[in-house]
């Protein structure tokens, strides 16, 4: 996907002001077709139909001098030097797929080293004593890890948490507080409590604008934060680990 770049001045620019509405419209509409199109700016004569506009409004873009008319059609003025061309883009383009296709290639080898290393898991770990269910052909299946870990006593927000409670408008302090309470008073558990976290700030900012919105004082809806937002904050990191391919080792 490519994009059609608009200043932020451009409202006021001598040029946009003298350009009736109708012709504005064609203007940015047709900047998004050509970029798509990868035209360089190109507009045909045919094309203007398929917009929704008429070659009055095309040449009233030429005569405010947005526009030039060239064989075949129009061409905006100056795209080269404010959009990306279509050679700018297809190399771009192309040196993302390279490097898609070379992380794919480095991710596989390191998949493979790790599943031919004896004794370890795909991520270092030593295998568990205790072997894993064994399938109807023999295969044994590693057991996913369960997100069993209680948060630590000496568990505290790091400054990715302090930024992003700064973000949502909310009391760090008091956020972090009664995540611990509603942790250490139910006995959650989780693999990755940072993220835990990161899911309940998330939550949180949520129920208090819904809650806020809805003339529900604070201290109506702590209950149902402490209760709403913990299972959301478990579930996902739940969820993170269902997600992980299952390991088979011979």
């Amino acid at each position: 996907m490519t994009w059609f770049k608009v200043d932020d001045r451009l409202w006021s620019h001598p040029k946009w002001l003298a350009t009736p509405p109708a012709a504005r419209g064609l203007w940015v509409t047709a900047g998004s077709w050509s970029a798509h199109q990868e035209q360089d700016g190109r507009v045909p004569y045919a094309t203007l139909r398929i917009l929704g506009h008429s070659l009055g409004h095309a040449r009233a873009l030429v005569h405010s001098g947005l526009w030039r008319e060239i064989e075949g059609g129009f061409e905006f003025h100056g795209w080269a030097e404010f959009q990306p061309t279509s050679a700018e883009v297809r190399a771009k383009r192309a040196l993302r797929a390279e490097a898609g296709r070379k992380g794919g290639l480095a991710s596989g080898r390191s998949r493979r080293e790790a599943n031919a290393s004896p004794g370890l898991e795909a991520n270092g770990n030593p295998v568990p004593s205790r072997p894993g269910p064994v399938t109807p052909n023999g295969v044994t299946v590693s057991p996913r890890r369960k997100p069993e870990r209680p948060l630590p006593d000496d568990w505290t927000p790091d400054e990715g948490h302090r930024r992003r409670a700064a973000e949502l408008g909310l009391d760090l302090d008091a956020t972090a507080e009664a995540f611990r309470n509603h942790a250490a008073t139910n006995d959650r558990r989780a693999r990755d409590w940072n993220a835990a976290f990161r899911s309940w700030l998330t939550k949180a900012a949520e129920y208090a604008a819904r809650d806020s919105a809805r003339g529900r004082r604070p201290s109506d809806r702590q209950a149902d934060i402490l209760r709403r937002e913990m299972d959301a904050a478990i579930a996902w990191d739940a969820q993170r680990e269902h997600d992980q391919p299952k390991e088979i080792t011979s």
